[in-house]
């Protein structure tokens, strides 16, 4: 599941975590301003109440793949407000292959 993805550190690290946490955690909260109302609701309840996506699900009278899917765009659209909140750029993950042989002449 992508809860674990929304810890805020673990979201908007790659050069992020080096500033103060009372700073992440004021943008983490302004950030939450940005969101839209569904996504906002969805993420104050599951974070902040303890819900479980079911357990919003039944309280939202709504089906559990819609809040999933709304809880899963309101983590994307999180990280994406915080990290332009930060003036910082998304950092994409690549892999280098290198060659052994490479390794061994370096």
């Amino acid at each position: 599941m992508l809860e674990k993805d929304f810890d805020y550190l673990t979201c908007i690290s790659n050069g992020i975590s080096a500033k103060a946490p009372e700073t992440i955690k004021a943008t983490v909260r302004s950030s939450l301003k940005e969101l839209p109302e569904n996504e906002r609701v969805v993420l104050e309840m599951h974070f902040w109440e303890g819900l479980s996506l079911e357990q919003i699900a039944k309280s939202m009278r709504k089906k559990l793949g819609v809040i999933e899917t709304i809880f899963e765009q309101a983590l994307k659209n999180m990280k994406a407000i915080i990290l332009e909140n930060l003036g910082l750029e998304e950092v994409e993950e690549t892999v280098e292959v290198v060659e052994p042989e490479v390794l061994a002449v370096v």
